[in-house]
């Protein structure tokens, strides 16, 4: 996901391997991945689909990775730090949910939603991100085991931006994996979305897996969520808060 400020800096919150083609969707962008001008990567979660993509950053100018220590301690788990270092001119800064990054206008806290440590680890937190720029907050939670620690943001979050990678518990198992979506650190849509509806703010489900029923406009599952108000992001889509 790729977040500008109100300066025209460009950052990303998280960095998925498909990352070359998510940022040929923005422009103007340089032709090289290596020219785009990207200040930083702000990390929610170790898990390889969100981090593989920083190997891709190999651009002419510096950047800034910032992370909280258990998702730092994971990535050096699996070597990802140590061979960033090694190709990669990168500063990282570890940050705690008690720190407040402000860059120019933009304010950024870490939010625990709780230990789930990616496949690889025994080490890895998952955080949620509040993003504040002269008044308007915007709530970024991509990977939710448990909503709770989420209520006091959403409260006063203008735009927020939640996992609804499964619609229904068992939907993984019906596509042949092992853990229903519960085990896999993900609260379903068919739960979340009630609950969601109750705060102000616009609302917006992200990181849907392929099997999601909500991926399918004319679904039955997608009339649902918008009649409780709420929305479904699309490739490409560009938000202001």
């Amino acid at each position: 996901m790729l977040l500008e400020d109100k300066l025209g800096r460009a950052y990303l919150i998280n960095a998925s391997t498909e990352i070359r083609l998510q940022l040929a969707r923005y422009g103007p962008w340089p032709r090289q991945l290596r020219e785009a001008p990207i200040w930083g990567v702000f990390l929610t979660d170790a898990e390889l689909d969100h981090t593989l993509g920083l190997l891709e950053l190999r651009q002419g100018t510096p950047w800034a990775l910032w992370a909280p220590v258990p998702i730092l301690k994971a990535l050096e788990t699996c070597g990802l730090l140590r061979t960033l270092l090694a190709y990669i001119e990168v500063e990282i800064y570890s940050v705690t949910p008690a720190d407040e990054v402000q860059l120019g206008l933009l304010r950024v806290r870490w939010l625990p939603l709780g230990s789930h440590p990616p496949a690889y680890s025994r080490e890895g937190e998952r955080f949620a991100l509040l993003l504040e720029e002269e008044g308007r907050r915007a709530l970024v939670a991509p990977a939710v085991a448990d909503l709770s620690p989420l209520a006091s943001v959403l409260e006063v979050a203008d735009l927020t931006l939640l996992d609804g990678t499964f619609f229904r518990e068992e939907e993984p198992l019906e596509a042949g994996l092992p853990q229903d979506a519960w085990s896999m650190g993900h609260v379903p849509v068919q739960v979340s979305a009630a609950w969601l509806s109750g705060f102000p703010g616009r609302k917006i489900y992200l990181h849907l897996n392929n099997t999601n029923p909500l991926v399918d406009p004319s679904s039955q599952e997608r009339a649902w969520v918008a009649s409780l108000g709420l929305e479904v992001a699309e490739d490409g889509m560009e938000l202001e808060v």
